[in-house]
């Protein structure tokens, strides 16, 4: 099935392809890959007003990526891919990873570990300082994309940071590697917001596990390992994640900046 010649206008893309998509966030959907298709800035109030929306609606649905691959099934003319990505939740996430793995080198990607706050021992400030200066001395050293595991604490700080690096002008990228899709579900409102916010605005999204697992932390560290040759880390001395993220770098000849 083809989707046809693009369309003029955005009243045009929704009439053609509401048929497609039987959930009510269809329209809001092709809103933002239209917007995006047309090289609408991401700072312009149509996307503003856009992202809003569908962030209300459904916030586990991340803006940014999401429009971004939404756009390259529509320039492949692939309306069947289109329509999985709203209504196939396991199909969009590997999608997107699919999407996402095509456009890193692992040998210019940096990721992050640390500890959960109630862990850390140092106020946010002073942490949240340290990681802009390891971020930009990442970036001064040849890395230009950074990967947080999107946790509570310094996963989601060092990921908003790389965010508004970007936005004044560093021309660096963000993936979130979330260890399954829901990993925020339980999570206080502020934390919740912070992972939204930064899922929406990352560049590439990859969900390491599709549901919950004992082990799904674990590997969700060890994909970022695997796709990095630098982990900036925040670390207490304790055993826990974190430990185990640093001794698998080292293992694996990943750099560990402490």
């Amino acid at each position: 099935m083809l989707i046809g010649d693009e369309p003029t206008n955005r009243e045009e893309a929704l009439d053609r392809y509401i048929t497609f998509f039987p959930e009510g966030k269809a329209s809001l959907f092709c809103s933002l890959v239209y917007a995006e298709m047309k090289d609408v800035t991401r700072n312009s109030h149509s996307w503003d007003d856009a992202s809003f929306t569908i962030q209300r609606l459904s916030p586990e649905i991340m803006t940014y990526p999401l429009a971004r691959l939404g756009k390259y099934v529509f320039d492949c003319k692939d309306a069947q891919g289109f329509h999985r990505i709203c209504t196939d939740e396991e199909a969009r996430n590997k999608m997107l990873a699919e999407y996402a793995a095509a456009s890193w080198e692992p040998a210019k990607c940096c990721c992050f570990t640390g500890h959960r706050p109630e862990k850390l021992t140092v106020p946010e400030v002073e942490i949240r300082t340290w990681l802009e200066d390891k971020i930009r001395n990442a970036f001064n050293e040849g890395y230009t994309t950074f990967i947080s595991g999107m946790a509570r604490g310094v996963d989601l700080w060092a990921g908003e940071i790389v965010l508004n690096l970007k936005a004044n002008g560093l021309p660096i990228r963000l993936m979130c590697a979330s260890p399954y899709p829901g990993f925020e579900a339980r999570w206080a409102e502020k934390w919740r917001n912070l992972y939204h916010r930064v899922i929406a605005d990352a560049d590439d999204v990859v969900y390491v596990c599709p549901a919950y697992s004992y082990d799904a932390f674990q590997k969700r560290n060890e994909w970022m390992i695997d796709h990095s040759s630098r982990v900036i880390a925040v670390y207490n001395g304790t055993s826990g994640g974190t430990k185990n993220t640093i001794d698998y770098a080292r293992k694996h000849g990943c750099e560990v900046i402490l």
